[in-house]
Formats: C-alpha cells, structure tokens, sequence
C-alpha cells in the first residue's frame, strides 16, 4: 500500500481552510451600519407616568382597619413613587397591564404579607408591584388602626406613553 504524498505549496501561496475559499476575502468590508436615531432615557416612575397623561388612570387604593386621611394616602402616594418601577424588561417588550395586589400591613407599616390578586398577563409587571413590597415599610398608620393589621388594596394600571 502507498499513500500518495501531497505536494508541496509554494510558499507565496496562502494556506486554505477547509470550507469556503475567498482569495481576496480580507478585501471585503461590512456595509456600513446607519446611525440610530438618540433616544432620551425613560423615565418609569408611577408618577411620571401620571404626568404624561396616562388618562386619567390613577393607582386605585382601598384601606381596611384604619380610618386615613389625605396626609396618609399622600404619604404612601410618596412611597410608591420612590419605590414601584415601571419594571425596564416589561417596557422593552411593551407589556401593559392591570395588577391588584393585598397587603396585610401591621400599625407601624411593615408589611407582614402580599399577594396578588389580580394578574396582568406579564411576570415583568406582576413581579415589578410584588418585589417592592417584599419587607417594606410602608407610612404608619395613624393612631387606631387595627393591631391585628391593616388589609390595603392597590390596583396599578400599567401603560405606556406612545407619542
């Protein structure tokens, strides 16, 4: 048996890879990419939201055990602002929605418990109105609220701005 030698490449040559041959490959350049047009950041805050004109459509709140007044309901307005998120991955994708979700809440405003009781369709926003309730503290109830807690009732229209 004789195998058969391969001949020898002049040294002037290129070495090929096995697949494609293109000999004046390193020539070729990408087309250019057009420019993107700047965006501004967005801004996903409930109250920027409210801002812009979302209809009208404010977060919807019920409270049992406690009798509160404009100063509470301002103060935990002031919360949600600072701490519920349009949720970025649900912004991108384009996910709108309404969530409700029950709080049990001791006098103090630590939140014992959370569930939600309406879903959106999104786990971007369902889990945007539950992580922020996770061990928070929300404003204290005012002088007698139940000891056994306090049941709040937030519903949270989800939209965005489209101009």
């Amino acid at each position: 048996l004789r195998l058969a030698r391969r001949p020898a490449r002049p040294p002037s040559e290129p070495e090929r890879l096995p697949g494609l041959w293109l000999p004046q490959g390193f020539q070729l350049q990408p087309a250019p990419r057009p420019e993107a047009p700047r965006r501004g950041g967005l801004d996903l805050s409930l109250g920027s939201l409210a801002a812009l004109g979302r209809g009208g459509v404010e977060p919807q709140l019920s409270v049992r055990g406690a009798e509160v007044g404009p100063d509470w309901r301002n103060a935990f307005r002031r919360w949600l602002d600072e701490n519920v998120r349009y949720p970025p991955n649900a912004a991108v994708v384009g996910d709108e929605g309404t969530n409700r979700i029950q709080l049990l809440v001791d006098p103090d405003g630590r939140v014992r418990g959370a569930r939600l009781t309406r879903r959106s369709g999104s786990v971007w926003l369902d889990a945007g109105l539950e992580i922020p309730f996770r061990n928070a503290v929300l404003p204290p109830f005012p002088p007698g609220a139940d000891p056994k807690g306090v049941e709040v009732n937030l519903t949270v229209h989800w939209s965005i701005i489209r101009r």
